[in-house]
């Protein structure tokens, strides 16, 4: 089947984009649209895009697909790839060496229709290093925490083009060690905006009579604000 995007290997995709050397996109998934609030208009002229995994609907304006881990369906994620115009999509995550060859495997596939395939690690390998591989912050998920103590950052930092949950303040810190970075998941914001009243500026805060909505959109703009500011400095250091 003939490629939209042509083909490239994972080495020279990661390549083109170590080149433009700025964090591009902030996703978050497809709970939050389905709020009923009009995202689109919160996310205008952001670097934040909207999201889906493999088993959702997908909508006019998702830029990322997900891989579903809890109900992987390889053959729905291809499917959807080959379907529509994402520019982002994740591969089957990466929790054993078991899982290596074959995650690799279809992350050349996926590459084809699309600009960026990023492989989640929770394992590290040697073979990874030329791949774009995206870093859970949750402990109990990330690379240093299961089975693989002696494995340092530093061993994987320049190929960590993404980061996977937390807060934006604890990405922003980690963000720091992984140069190449292009994409932050954005999802606790929404989170923490529904449950809890909460908006972020810098840290977590309340406002008396803030609704839910105006809390999300009001940590969208600072952390839009944020981000660009640290990408500026970081082209001019």
């Amino acid at each position: 089947m003939s490629s939209r995007k042509g083909y490239r290997s994972q080495a020279e995709a990661a390549e083109e984009y170590k080149k433009c050397g700025l964090l591009k996109r902030i996703y978050i998934s497809h709970t939050c649209y389905c709020s009923g609030w009009d995202i689109d208009s919160i996310f205008s002229g952001t670097i934040f895009a909207k999201a889906i995994h493999t088993n959702q609907k997908w909508e006019e304006g998702v830029k990322m697909m997900d891989w579903d881990f809890r109900r992987p369906n390889w053959r729905r994620h291809i499917e959807k790839a080959m379907k529509y115009d994402f520019e982002t999509i994740i591969a089957p995550d990466i929790f054993s060496e078991k899982d290596v060859e074959r995650s690799l495997r279809y992350a050349d596939k996926l590459l084809k229709y699309c600009d960026r395939v990023v492989i989640p690690i929770h394992y590290w390998d040697k073979r990874l290093k030329e791949y774009e591989l995206a870093y859970p912050i949750a402990t109990k998920f990330n690379p240093k925490s299961r089975k693989n103590l002696n494995v340092l950052i530093s061993d994987f930092a320049e190929s960590v083009t993404h980061i996977l949950g937390g807060s934006p303040h604890s990405q922003l810190e980690l963000a720091k060690y992984f140069p190449n970075l292009k994409s932050l998941d954005g999802n606790l914001i929404f989170w923490c905006a529904v449950h809890y009243g909460e908006y972020w500026d810098g840290r977590w805060k309340k406002q008396k009579g803030m609704t839910n909505f105006e809390c999300f959109s009001l940590s969208v703009r600072n952390l839009n604000r944020v981000v660009l500011k640290n990408d500026h400095e970081r082209q001019f250091a």
